[in-house]
């Protein structure tokens, strides 16, 4: 890699620190504690976009191992976040879905999010959010079709 890749990747791994710390300030401000886990948080995201999914397409889509997979779905069953039922048809696979709580909340904190997000446009303005929003679609269209792939 040259030097300006190294640079602008260190740039947007310093922006995405500041955006985490962004949605913490804003999450204390509003005197919340946070129930789970960042992890944990992505991992619900994960089983609510897959709907019904195996501890396999878990750890995939984490990036994580099965083992590592099973003890955080086991971790959020017990804080009743997940389901975990026996597919029916091949009594060997377990199913993990989202528990009533956890969809409930999961909306509740995209709210959040979401208004954190257009206080931020609102602050940068509308010329600067639409150049963020056209580099976020290419950025996910370069994840979606693999070309990010190191």
């Amino acid at each position: 890699m040259d030097n300006e890749t190294i640079a602008q990747a260190q740039t947007l791994q310093r922006v995405f620190a500041k955006l985490v710390q962004y949605h913490h300030k804003n999450a204390r401000r509003r005197r919340e504690k946070p129930v789970i886990t960042v992890p944990q948080f992505r991992a619900l995201m994960v089983i609510r976009a897959l709907e019904k999914s195996s501890i396999r397409d878990i750890a995939l889509a984490l990036g994580v191992s099965n083992p590592s997979a099973s003890t955080m779905v086991e971790r959020l069953v017990e804080m009743g976040l997940l389901c975990r039922v026996t597919n029916p048809a091949d009594r060997r696979r377990v199913e993990v879905t989202l528990s009533p709580l956890a969809r409930r909340r999961a909306s509740s904190i995209e709210d959040k999010l979401l208004s954190s997000h257009a206080a931020l446009t609102k602050a940068i303005g509308p010329a600067a959010t639409k150049k963020w929003v056209e580099v976020f679609l290419e950025i996910e269209q370069a994840l979606d079709s693999g070309l990010a792939e190191s």
